[in-house]
């Protein structure tokens, strides 16, 4: 299973944003949409979580 994103380093915050804005896909496979929907929700939480600690900061 390929989702085109190298996980093997931390992601950077461009490609947190990316994963966040993905899609299903009528053409994955079903471990493929479960990778691609759990993906998508860590991204989500990664930048919910960066913007409160971003807006307690200060």
């Amino acid at each position: 299973m390929d989702l085109n994103v190298d996980a093997r380093c931390a992601l950077t915050d461009e490609q947190i944003v990316q994963v966040d804005h993905w899609r299903a896909r009528q053409d994955d496979e079903l471990q493929t949409v479960i990778a691609r929907a759990e993906a998508k929700r860590l991204a989500s939480a990664i930048i919910e979580f960066r913007t409160k600690l971003l807006s307690d900061r200060f």
